[in-house]
């Protein structure tokens, strides 16, 4: 997530891909083991609740930061005048022959600044959720079910 709060008008997209492609490879990969892990904390007859809970929580996090980092966005965005007016322009609000090409450039580095001042803002939000989850348990699970010998 670090790249994108870097992210300039001339940002390659192939950069921007392959942020998005390690950003999903790290999201699957910390996902399950982070369940796992806070459920292997509850005793059998907490687990439903403990699941259930869990994934509401999850839901409800992922609505609210799908609210949020828009209005962060749109702020960093109103904030600058040539950001408004480059917006303006790639929503076929204004007319990009009627705005000068120096201020559709500044507009274009401002819109990405304000981009990158959004991602700045998720990775504090990432970096405050690392907290909770170092207190999660780090020793294997051990489970009370028998073994089933397999024959090959």
């Amino acid at each position: 997530m670090a790249v994108f709060t870097q992210i300039t008008a001339g940002s390659s997209y192939v950069l921007l891909l392959s942020a998005l492609f390690v950003l999903g490879m790290g999201m699957g990969m910390t996902m399950t083991p982070i369940m796992s892990a806070a459920l292997a904390t509850l005793r059998d007859h907490q687990i439903a609740r403990g699941s259930t809970l869990m994934n509401i929580i999850q839901q409800a996090a992922g609505s609210i930061g799908t609210a949020v980092m828009p209005v962060v966005l749109a702020n960093q965005v109103l904030a600058n005048q040539n950001a408004t007016i480059y917006g303006g322009v790639i929503q076929d609000a204004i007319p990009a022959d009627q705005v000068p090409p120096q201020v559709l450039d500044a507009g274009r580095s401002a819109y990405a600044d304000a981009f990158g001042h959004t991602y700045i803002v998720s990775l504090v939000l990432v970096v405050l959720c690392l907290v909770p989850t170092s207190f999660l348990p780090r020793k294997p699970i051990v489970s009370d079910a028998p073994m089933v010998a397999t024959s090959h």
